[in-house]
């Protein structure tokens, strides 16, 4: 677990439902190819923000990552 990750696991400690948040830790898992990891951390941004550009966006991004899952 590199340092971004440890920050990020620690804020969210503090705020989980927080949709910045998830949405950073998301990027970061997907970049890490922790695809079901960051399509749960992803969720939880749509649970926050139902409607908009970043749930379309997060929406996207589900969709692409469960691709690469094979899912």
């Amino acid at each position: 677990m590199d340092a971004a990750e440890q920050q990020l696991q620690k804020a969210l400690g503090v705020e989980p439902a927080s949709a910045d948040l998830n949405y950073q830790y998301a990027s970061l898992l997907a970049e890490k190819k922790e695809y079901d990891n960051a399509i749960a951390a992803m969720e939880k941004v749509l649970e926050t923000e139902k409607e908009g550009p970043r749930a379309e966006e997060a929406r996207r991004y589900i969709e692409d990552w469960k691709a690469a899952a094979g899912r």
